[in-house]
């Protein structure tokens, strides 16, 4: 990553125990005050817009509903700057005041509030797991990021199933709700998120890993990954059974009727086909992207493997390599018993040998014999004078 960690390119985060090791306390009480800060404006933004959603929106001849959740980006931006965690606490309690607030049984209340949550962890493992860089410089990481915004939509409208299914909303409101539910979170994280990451995500990372003092993290394990998309295809097929439940209610006869009216029947098959659409087209993406990723983090596997298993061999080698130059050298060590008269050396059978015949035995060393200038002139006398000439003539000829 360019903004000064590692090679790494991905979403970088802090765990909460990491502020146990920030640099002083007051840095850390600031930074949890900050955070409980964004937290409450979260459920109160949230519980203002409670009816903010499918809202009918017309551009031309396009006509569509959409949905306005402004925590959802305060929660996405806590994700990605500063890690899951973060971001997820706030989204949970802000959709669990905001089913309260709506009269949600406690029960439909805990699933209706996990909808967010899902959105925050599919968005920020997968650009984790395809090490898409949050500051979206490059049009790859903003093409990427798109698709995972649609995803991660699409796995979260099970909340907007279960909003539908707490109210017993026709199907044709429910289409909408759901559909503003998808089109809203995708749109209002593009146009709003996107834009805040590209300018602000380097100068806020750097801030923040000098306020705590360490090394974020950028580690995600693979089964981790593998859940997360589990926990995506569990979400979307819930949603798509709340779905099919409610088109079915919508095609039966009203009250004092035996049939359904061709209008009610073709404007349901409308919703539904539009319904069955953009739900295709979300499952579709996930097992493209997830298909993908997985193949690609398969591949790194296999090349890491593959690098190692070279690695190991060549050591192997070079182990085999030196042994062999090992066996080849001999080395003379330790106390040698030698004669003082003599010079013969006593080996370990208690042989005395000559100096060197022992040396040659013991080490890869040869001799050639020969014979210094004393015992010349101490053995052959009368072959020293001859020596000693022949050896000034050598020494003052010119060389060539």
């Amino acid at each position: 990553m360019k903004d000064g960690f590692n090679s790494y390119t991905g979403p970088h985060w802090w765990q909460p125990h990491d502020l146990l090791y920030a640099r002083t306390l007051p840095r850390a009480l600031s930074l949890l005050a900050i955070w409980t800060a964004v937290s409450m404006v979260c459920i109160f933004a949230g519980l203002l817009t409670l009816t903010w959603n499918g809202i009918p929106v017309r551009l031309g001849p396009l006509s569509f509903d959409i949905s306005i959740y402004p925590p959802l980006a305060f929660c996405v931006l806590l994700t990605l700057w500063v890690g899951p965690v973060w971001g997820i606490v706030p989204a949970y309690f802000t959709s669990l005041a905001i089913a309260v607030q709506g009269g949600m049984p406690l029960g439909q209340s805990i699933v209706f509030s996990l909808a967010t949550p899902i959105m925050l962890t599919v968005l920020w493992s997968s650009m984790v797991m395809l090490e898409v860089s949050p500051s979206l410089k490059r049009w790859s990481d903003l093409g990427r990021f798109a698709v995972l915004t649609l995803i991660a939509a699409g796995a979260s409208s099970v909340g907007a199933m279960v909003w539908n299914y707490h109210n017993s909303l026709p199907f044709s409101k429910a289409q909408a709700v759901w559909q503003g539910w998808v089109l809203g979170d995708f749109a209002q994280v593009l146009l709003i998120v996107a834009p805040l990451l590209r300018v602000l995500h380097g100068p806020v990372q750097r801030w923040l890993a000098g306020q705590i003092g360490i090394a974020p993290r950028d580690t995600l394990h693979t089964r981790f990954y593998i859940a997360v998309f589990i926990l995506i295809f569990i979400a979307m097929a819930a949603a798509g059974a709340l779905a099919g439940k409610l088109f079915l209610s919508s095609i039966k006869p009203g009250r004092g009727r035996e049939v359904i009216s061709l209008n009610d029947l073709n404007r349901s098959l409308r919703d539904a086909a539009f319904f069955l659409g953009v739900y295709s087209s979300v499952i579709l993406a996930s097992i493209i992207v997830f298909s993908s990723t997985l193949g690609s983090k398969v591949e790194h596997y296999r090349r890491d493997i593959s690098e190692r298993r070279r690695a190991q061999a060549e050591k192997e080698k070079l182990i085999s390599q030196l042994r062999e130059a090992l066996s080849n050298v001999k080395l003379l060590s330790g106390m040698l018993p030698i004669c003082s008269n003599c010079k013969k050396i006593r080996d370990d059978k208690g042989y005395w040998n000559r100096i060197e015949t022992y040396i040659r035995d013991h080490s890869e060393a040869e001799f050639s014999h020969s014979i210094c200038p004393q015992c010349l002139e101490s053995l052959y006398p009368e072959y020293s004078d001859d020596a000693e000439k022949k050896d000034l003539e050598e020494s003052s000829r010119p060389n060539k």
